[in-house]
């Protein structure tokens, strides 16, 4: 089963504070965002440039369980609850204009404009 199968809300946390936060330091070519809602950790973990440092869980007792990559995550989560990574600032996008719904889960997109986004942020450093 790939990780994004594995996400699920966890039940302990209210809805507000399962949030999502994107943070950006001076002038590095990375933002850094985390997220407890389900649906955006889903997309997080499908996007082909997202680096992960954490990823939160459950295993099969039920305790809770932080993987520092997706290997680790693979062989010891059952359940995903929040995942945080880092992301070049160049897949990120804030529009001129209004999607056409609010949904979190939309602010996440799988689609590429470069194959070499990642490597160009770096690059450009």
């Amino acid at each position: 089963m790939q990780l994004h199968e594995r996400v699920e809300g966890d039940n302990k946390l209210s809805s507000a504070e399962k949030e999502t936060t994107i943070s950006m330091y001076g002038d590095s070519k990375e933002a850094t965002i985390h997220s407890f809602r389900p649906s955006v950790v889903r997309s997080l973990l499908q996007h082909d440039h997202l680096e992960v440092t954490e990823i939160i869980g459950r295993n099969n007792d039920g305790s809770m369980v932080r993987a520092d990559d997706r290997t680790t995550a693979q062989e010891r989560l059952r359940v995903i609850h929040a995942v945080t990574g880092k992301i070049p600032v160049g897949c990120l996008k804030v529009k001129s204009t209004r999607r056409s719904n609010n949904h979190q889960s939309n602010i996440v997109s799988n689609e590429t404009t470069s194959r070499n986004v990642r490597e160009d942020a770096i690059c450009n450093q």
